[in-house]
């Protein structure tokens, strides 16, 4: 027998430091002969820094992010002879990965959920082992069981953004309407229903609608109870997986209470928990995506230093060429309808895949001959879809792990916002100002799915956003900055094919069609204006890490930490440290005082709640402090109502994101909405025609329903759109905030109208209401509408700055929305 071993010298083994040369040196396929310029800059850069403990790594997809990540384990474990991890947020990516480390000729073995041990070979550090996030994250995880203690040498978290909401996931336990819910809501009962009745009655009555956080007072005296019960279900799915990381930090969770359910949560997952993470000599967090890498320090403690300086090879070509459309923009008849209809069509021609944000939405695609998909053999119908079996699918809440490159995928529609269903993430998506909160994962999610598409630089697709809701929210500014700078680019210039659109002399169907034609059908034009308005823009501009988020991320994520190691004088130190250097602004300010409110609370109860009074002084999103209420007064200056509109205008990047709001907002003014449903869309209205808008009963826990305050004029109203009869009762509650008006605002006393939202214009016999009420019904409810629809379409003819105050009074007056004309227009007395 040969033994070739015996001719090498001992000086011509491969370089186990060198990364290149690991690569060089592996029995590769031949369809992996080489590595591309990214790939070795991405390589290098990693060698160079290979003594820092945290990493941020951005490429492009279709980079070769996956082949840069395994070698770079592969020479860590090589290096120390120990394990290494690659993490994915779901089993199908897990799996994708050990197929490319075999083609690359490295050793990686899966390690699933229904695994005891890695094997020999990945515990030995001989084989990579590739698992999903939550395979590692979980209180009863494998990784850190006597008999395994896998502790990685190095570690990757792949679409570390994706995996951020995976880990959280693991901190947070989730109670459905059941025995469990009733036991807890009898516990915070006797003190939430004082706190806030107006929505602890809804919660009462399982409205999905109503939710409320329990304030972190009420929560800490019920603690013992609350863990008593919890206990008692320690080994029961879905808490034997959650609760041994709660069990112990109870007292510094968050809770949410809805009518659909309790969510109990560490709002920053205590990863340090996990000691196969928290002892990681080397982690490298991998992302194609979002500018903003503060959620990767504040979620899951990567080092601030290392989201500051994040590895981007200079020679990455980019995200490939989406042409993003969005028809509603272009005319509002172009609505969620009309795109299904349109995708039907299309799909005779070229494969189409829609991404839902909920089973609802995906179902009402197969009325036009999608095929739905509800992630039960996702793997299935994207090979169908690859192979061209299937030329039409809609996925439900699936913006990650969908890969449909080339001809796979020639329009994606992304079908609505795709919020989460969660009740924490429910509760707050209305709360401003909070740090790394739900736009940052909204954001994320709609550039993951834009990116399911499109894999490669050289690839290309039609992105189409359907409905109202997702263009109103992309044309925002704020959402822009959060956006890679590449999708950045790209929802700009579909600002701009809006115009073209509009400018085309083409009915806007024609010009939406054709645009579709121009980049299916690879026409040099649309190519060329392509690279000009998005590759020469991006290609040499990568965007800046925000220092002063990054270094507010930071702060909470230790101060939390320190809580949890029971410090909390340590946790409202770096707090103030954090607030005094970077100097927030009010709406964000006040959810860090909330913070650091209940760090004091458990040494100082007085100064806590002081601190709190203050928070919600600053943002009034917050919880309402527990004693007293300080309400503040709106300017009543004569050009406010003219500088409201122009301010809530100016917000969008794009004119018709203003008509897009009004259609977002038009269904849940129905009288078949939940009581808190329409009270909100009663509070966004009032925006758009320059009121001051409130909900004072929600906010105070005292008041009407909602407020609309002009300057010499408001409305007291109270909703009661459920019933078909207004009775004593509804009498009493209309006087009661008449009376809390006159209190509040002593100086507007006489300008108030009450008004009723209701579907009768006569109370009962015995009922009594306040002289000169008056009541909005679904009739004058849907003219307030048409009439604000054909103010809003003059409005978004010129650009906010051209509009003067007078001008903006004039258009009011025409269109019957000057405050004085309210009551006359849209309302009816109420008959006695």
């Amino acid at each position: 027998m040969v033994d070739f071993t015996q001719y090498i010298s001992a000086n011509s083994n491969t370089d186990s430091t060198d990364p290149l040369e690991i690569f060089n040196s592996l029995d590769r396929r031949s369809s992996h002969t080489a590595l591309r310029p990214v790939q070795i800059e991405a390589l290098e850069a990693l060698d160079e820094r290979r003594s820092e403990r945290d990493l941020v790594l951005k490429l492009s997809t279709g980079a070769g992010k996956t082949t840069v990540a395994l070698v770079y384990l592969h020479f860590h474990m090589k290096d120390k002879k120990r394990p290494a991890v690659y993490l994915c947020p779901t089993t199908q990516l897990a799996e994708q990965v050990v197929m490319e480390a075999g083609h690359l000729g490295l050793k990686a073995v899966l390690y699933s959920g229904n695994q005891s041990l890695p094997g020999a070979d990945a515990l030995a550090g001989r084989a990579i082992v590739v698992c999903s996030y939550d395979k590692m994250f979980n209180a009863r995880t494998t990784f850190d069981r006597d008999d395994v203690q896998l502790t990685p040498c190095a570690l990757v978290l792949a679409d570390a953004h994706s995996g951020i909401q995976k880990i959280r996931d693991s901190f947070s336990l989730q109670i459905e309407v059941g025995e469990i819910y009733d036991i807890l809501l009898k516990i915070l009962g006797s003190s939430c229903k004082e706190y806030h009745p107006g929505p602890w009655g809804g919660i009462e009555r399982e409205d999905p609608a109503a939710n409320l956080e329990i304030p972190f007072w009420i929560w800490a005296s019920v603690l013992d109870d609350i863990r008593n019960v919890l206990e008692k279900y320690r080994d029961t799915p879905p808490y034997v997986f959650v609760w041994g990381y709660l069990r112990d930090y109870l007292r510094w969770c968050r809770c949410i209470i809805s009518g659909r359910g309790i969510e109990v949560f560490l709002d920053i997952p205590a990863v340090h928990l996990s000691r196969s993470y928290s002892q990681a000599e080397h982690r490298m967090f991998m992302s194609a995506t979002l500018s903003d890498d503060s959620s990767l320090v504040r979620e899951i403690g990567c080092s601030a230093e290392a989201a500051l300086t994040p590895i981007m090879p200079p020679s990455d070509g980019g995200i490939g060429e989406r042409m993003v459309l969005a028809p509603s923009l272009v005319d509002p008849k172009l609505n969620r309808q009309w795109v299904m209809e349109s995708c039907k069509l299309i799909s005779r021609h070229v494969r189409v895949a829609v991404f839902s944000s909920s089973e609802k939405q995906a179902r009402e695609w197969e009325a036009f001959g999608a095929t739905v998909e509800l992630g039960k053999q996702v793997s299935q119908s994207v090979d169908q879809l690859r192979k061209g079996d299937l030329t039409f699918v809609a996925f439900a809440q699936r913006y990650d792990g969908v890969d449909l490159p080339d001809d796979a995928c020639r329009i994606l529609v992304l079908d609505g916002m795709p919020k989460g269903e969660g009740i924490a993430e429910e509760h707050d998506r209305s709360i401003p100002g909070r740090p790394g909160g739900e736009f940052h994962r909204w954001a994320y999610r709609i550039e993951q799915g834009m990116g399911r598409a499109v894999r490669a630089h050289a690839d290309y697709a039609v992105i189409i956003l359907a409905g109202p809701e997702l263009c109103n929210f992309l044309a925002k500014g704020n959402v822009r900055e959060l956006l890679g700078i590449g999708t950045k680019a790209q929802i700009e210039l579909a600002e701009k094919m809006v115009e073209i659109a509009q400018r085309s002399g083409e009915s806007p169907n024609a010009a939406i069609g054709d645009m579709i034609n121009k980049c299916i059908g690879r026409d040099p034009g649309w190519r060329s204006f392509y690279d000009i308005e998005v590759r020469k823009k991006t290609g040499k501009n990568p965007s800046e890490p925000d220092e002063n988020q990054i270094q507010l991320a930071e702060a909470e994520y230790l101060a939390q930490k320190a809580a949890l190691q029971r410090d909390p004088q340590k946790s409202v130190d770096l707090l103030n440290s954090v607030i005094n250097d970077i100097n927030p602004g009010d709406l964000q300010l006040g959810w860090l005082l909330q913070r650091k409110a209940n760090y004091v609370f458990e040494y100082d109860q007085g100064r806590a709640l002081e601190i709190q009074k203050w928070a919600y002084e600053k943002n009034d999103r917050m919880c309402p402090p527990a004693k007293g209420v300080v309400v503040r007064r709106p300017s009543s200056t004569e050009d406010r109502t003219a500088s409201l509109i122009l301010s809530w205008y100016n917000g969008f990047s794009n004119p018709n994101g203003a008509i897009a709001q009004l259609e977002e907002i038009k269904p849940k003014l129905s009288f078949g909405s939940t009581p808190e449903t329409l009270e909100q869309a009663l509070d966004d209205l009032s925006k758009l025609f320059g009121a001051d808008g409130s909900r004072p009963e929600k906010q105070y826990s005292r008041g009407p329903d909602n407020l609309w305050m002009w300057p010499t004029l408001a409305w007291v109203m109270e909703v009661k759109h459920q019933r078909n009869i207004l009775p004593k009762v509804d009498g009493g509650q209309m006087l009661a905030a008449m009376q809390w008006f006159g209190e509040s605002y002593p100086e507007r006393r006489n300008s108030a109208i009450p008004i009723v939202v209701a579907n009768v214009t006569a109370p009962e016999h015995d009922a009594f209401f306040p002289e000169n009420t008056r009541v909005l019904t679904l009739d004058g409810l849907n003219i307030l509408i048409r009439n604000l629809g054909m103010f809003l379409s003059e409005l978004v003819k010129q650009k906010p700055l051209f509009w003067r105050s007078q001008q903006i009074n004039e258009l009011l007056h025409r269109f019957f929305l000057y405050p004085s004309q309210f009551s006359g227009n849209y309302t009816a007395p109420l008959k006695r």
